[in-house]
């Protein structure tokens, strides 16, 4: 299968009349798109690629839920892509074409730092993160509040069970991963190794990619195509924009964070 790959493209922070083809160029012989989080936040991905030429797999990143909650914006998510070729894939499994995509956000574990212990890391991005500023949720308590690292792990520990037992059904055929935060060390940039907040956007998950053939991820703005074992990593990410809001006449004048994003970036599995 030929796959499509995308992720981190903040669209919530480029002009809304831009045409999303200045940064997913369809690929020809593209089969299905990937889309591995922090495309738009809320629903408003959706109407991007509601008309794409092929079937859409969409994980959300942390920026999807900015400004609103948890439980809103997966609810919005699913009815918004009712009835197209988009599926959410929200701790869900789907077959195509025989091949078993597995889709979570999975958030962190706060513990890929062997210097830092995950209680330290957990205060820290607790007290500089943006996601905990911006993201709420509904509780017993109150009708919405801000979450908090331990909800954070709590759903990180939640997706991980999950997809240890999705991953432990028997399965023919090949298996793709899609997360938005990055599963393995080898996925932390070097410029961001030892850095305090670096447990917020990477864990360790190299157990489960021994029954995994490929897992694509985003979050972090670099590229990366590393193997573990039998698993293929790889990641596509946009990154923020460089260029001054509103100044795009094509895609040579759209300057973006991660240099080494390709518009039409192709998996083969």
């Amino acid at each position: 299968m030929r796959i499509q790959v995308a992720s981190d493209l903040h669209l919530e922070l480029l002009p809304e009349d831009l045409r999303v083809e200045l940064l997913v160029d369809p690929h020809p012989d593209a089969e299905l798109l990937i889309l591995a989080g922090d495309i738009h936040t809320g629903v408003e991905a959706i109407r991007h690629f509601r008309n794409w030429p092929v079937p859409v797999l969409y994980v959300p990143g942390n920026h999807e839920f900015y400004g609103q909650t948890w439980e809103d914006v997966r609810e919005s998510l699913r009815e918004a892509t009712s009835g197209t070729l988009i599926q959410v894939l929200d701790n869900d499994a789907c077959v195509i074409g025989g091949v078993r995509f597995l889709g979570t956000t999975l958030w962190t574990d706060f513990a890929i730092d062997r210097a830092r212990p995950a209680p330290s890391a957990m205060e820290l991005a607790g007290t500089y993160l943006k996601d905990f500023f911006e993201i709420r949720t509904r509780s017993a308590e109150a009708p919405t509040e801000l979450i908090t690292p331990a909800l954070m792990l709590a759903d990180h520990l939640a997706s991980r069970t999950w997809l240890e037992g999705e991953l432990g059904h028997e399965f023919v055929g090949k298996t793709v991963v899609i997360s938005h935060h990055a599963p393995h060390r080898l996925s932390v940039h070097r410029k961001y190794v030892g850095h305090p907040l670096t447990p917020a956007f990477a864990s360790d998950l190299s157990e489960l990619m021994y029954r995994t053939d490929l897992w694509i991820h985003g979050h972090a703005h670099d590229s990366f195509d590393y193997q573990v074992g039998r698993c293929r990593v790889v990641s596509n990410p946009a990154g923020y924009s460089l260029s001054p809001r509103g100044r795009f006449s094509g895609r040579e004048s759209l300057q973006l964070e991660n240099p080494g994003y390709q518009a039409s970036y192709l998996v083969v599995i």
